[in-house]
Formats: structure tokens, sequence, C-alpha cells
């Protein structure tokens, strides 16, 4: 359903120097995963037919009964960034959910003061939103 998205997404590598210290390589990745992860699915048109034709049987895995789904992106996500865990430390797997959290959301519901109909806008919103937070973080303890 999503092979193309999901190897796109995978395969967004940036450069993490081991002496560098600096938390903005991670954090640039998650941003990007963050709005290409809500657009592979958001825009998918076969998603998106599940999602009309068979309502009742997808919504749940995307909200009541998401808690595998989350639990599952959450590992993928940390496993793919080892320097993310590093950044966040003993918050590492708490803040990843609550960011797939979030993404689903905006799968799932995509309007409101939180609508973003591009990629770009939802770069924008994890920019406003998800960066702070990431930065916040100096190699495992919030500062």
């Amino acid at each position: 359903m999503l092979r193309g998205r999901n190897e796109d997404v995978l395969s967004l590598e940036i450069e993490v120097d081991a002496a560098d210290a600096s938390p903005i390589k991670p954090v640039e990745r998650m941003i990007e995963w963050f709005a290409l992860g809500v657009h592979a699915l958001r825009d998918d048109p076969l998603f998106r037919r599940l999602v009309i034709s068979d309502r009742e049987t997808v919504l749940p895995y995307l909200s009541v009964d998401a808690a595998p789904i989350h639990a599952a992106m959450t590992s993928i996500v940390l496993k793919a960034q080892p320097q993310l865990r590093a950044l966040l430390g003993s918050d590492a797997e708490r803040l990843t959910e609550l960011f797939v959290r979030l993404g689903a959301s905006l799968v799932v519901g995509p309007g409101g003061f939180a609508a973003t109909p591009n990629i770009d806008e939802t770069r924008y919103l994890a920019r406003q939103f998800i960066e702070p937070v990431l930065r916040s973080y100096k190699q495992g303890e919030p500062t």
C-alpha cells in the first residue's frame, strides 16, 4: 500500500557526526519523518478508500484500538533513529509515541486549527509544536 512512500521515509538520511552534540540533525530528521508519514497515509488512494468505504472497521484501529499501531510506529521510529533515542534519553519512547499519536490524529481528523492540506504546512506545524520540545533536550536530559 505505502511501499514507495515508506522507502522515501526510511531512506531519509541526515549525516550525523558523532563528535557533534548538537540536537539539530535528529530534530530535522524527526520533523521530516513526521511530515512525510502524515502525508504518506493521508494522500494514499487505497488508504483513503478504506477509510471511506470501510470506516467501521478501519477507524477503531486508528483511534480506540490504536495502541498496538502506536507502539509499533514508536519502535520503528526509534530503531531507525538511534540518535533521537540518545537525544531524548529516558523520555524517548513517551515523546515519540506522543508525536506518532499527533500524526495519526492529523491523518484521521485533518481539519481544525491543525489543518495541514500540504506537506509544507505539516512541516510548519511540526516546527511550531514538535521542534521546540525536541530542542529542549541536550543528550538525554531536558534543559
